[in-house]
């Protein structure tokens, strides 16, 4: 499907208020609905990706990697100015694991985790001419390794 892209994700919370503000802050983001189960964020600046937030059931649970469901949050960011701005604000949330420069390709990403220990990927490409399929596979290493 040329040119089509994810518009939105769900995620299941356990403590909505903590995670509203936690997102709403490392993704520069507004709250552009809330009720007693769900709060959808985005920017009514201009029209991009929407993530909502539900709050889990009692009892939720992390199933491993070889479950079924959403297992990580990546997302691209325009800049390194902007990378740095999103490692300041996981670190000041105590979310940060750290920051790497793929070695096969120009990429730059930032690790980090949502309160409820969902894994964030932040990354900012200097090119995405000709990257190597290597690339591919070092990005496939990361998110496999992210459930350990």
């Amino acid at each position: 499907m040329p040119g089509a892209s994810i518009r939105s994700a769900l995620v299941s919370v356990t403590d909505i208020d903590r995670s509203s503000s936690f997102y709403q802050d490392v993704l520069d983001a507004d709250e552009l609905m809330r009720d007693d189960q769900v709060v959808t964020l985005g920017s009514r600046r201009q029209n991009t990706f929407l993530l909502f937030l539900r709050k889990a059931p009692r009892g939720p649970s992390h199933p491993g990697q070889q479950a079924l469901g959403l297992r990580a949050l990546i997302w691209e960011v325009d800049s390194t100015e902007e990378l740095d701005r999103v490692e300041s604000r996981l670190n000041d949330h105590g979310a940060l694991l750290g920051r790497k420069t793929m070695e096969d390709g120009p990429v730059h990403f930032v690790r980090g985790h949502d309160p409820d220990r969902l894994p964030l990927i932040f990354l900012t490409y200097e090119s995405t001419r000709d990257l190597p399929g290597e690339h591919y596979r070092g990005l496939t290493e990361l998110l496999f390794g992210l459930d350990r």
